[in-house]
């Protein structure tokens, strides 16, 4: 059944070859990164980074830089002013 593939040449032979394993292996790996996302739901960081997130702007923990006040920095004189 396989006899011809067997009797190909070797320069033959190595291409469909690597050509086949890459092919099982894209669908091994697309099969358990199926199966992860299932098992282990990605977090909201995760799903924002991905562009994948449904709520935006969700805070992920009481030290999110986006839920902090932004700090307002006024100038400050270096030197005291004579006429105050």
């Amino acid at each position: 059944m396989f006899e011809w593939l067997i009797n190909l040449p070797v320069w033959l032979q190595t291409p469909l070859m690597v050509a086949v394993v890459l092919l099982i292996t894209a669908i091994v790996g697309w099969g358990l990164n199926a199966l992860m996302w299932r098992v282990i739901p990605p977090n909201h960081e995760e799903r924002a980074m991905l562009g994948i997130d449904t709520v935006p702007n969700q805070p992920t923990s009481a030290t999110d830089p986006e839920r902090i006040a932004p700090v307002v920095n006024t100038p400050q004189e270096s030197t005291p002013r004579k006429d105050r």
